[in-house]
């Protein structure tokens, strides 16, 4: 869509090579908070409850994604406050899932020539743009925030599975 308004944008974006040889890292488990002592504070508490309580944290994440569908929270200011919750619902719109160390896309019935995967920096965020082509209908292109670690990125095309890390 950027492209589109201004096609002088797109000098800015950088391929980023699909490998379809190696195999992706296994991803790390994630780490439960602990709650030490005998007499943890009210907000720690309190913080460990929002954190063990998922669906809390679904709900509220559903809501917020309706507002911004309906045009009731701008997403420019979400993509200013929480970058990860921006890249969390584009992973998921694809069915896909994030690990601690990257994203898993799958992409089943596409060929690795199909998948371009470019990488943009903006001041100290990194941009990733997704271009899968589908023959003879526009390519489905999708735009989305990486977390502030990510440095060194690489893409894998493995079995039908985008695998990014970083």
């Amino acid at each position: 869509m950027e492209a589109a308004h201004n096609p002088n944008s797109m000098a800015s974006w950088e391929p980023l090579d699909v490998d379809t040889k190696t195999g992706p890292v296994l991803p790390l488990q994630d780490e439960v908070a602990n709650i030490e002592g005998l007499n943890p504070s009210v907000e720690a508490l309190h913080a460990s409850f929002h954190d063990a309580a998922d669906h809390l944290n679904e709900v509220q994440s559903m809501h917020t994604q309706v507002l911004i569908s309906a045009g009731m929270l701008p997403e420019s200011h979400l993509a200013e406050t929480e970058p990860d919750r921006q890249l969390k619902w584009m992973v998921e719109a694809l069915h896909g899932t994030i690990n601690p160390d990257g994203l898993t896309i799958p992409l089943l019935g596409v060929t690795a020539e199909d998948v371009a995967v470019f990488t943009k920096k903006e001041g100290e965020s990194t941009l990733l743009r997704l271009v899968i082509a589908d023959g003879e209908n526009e390519p489905l292109e999708r735009e989305m925030p990486l977390p502030d670690s990510s440095e060194d990125i690489s893409a894998h095309y493995i079995n039908g599975r985008l695998h990014l890390r970083w």
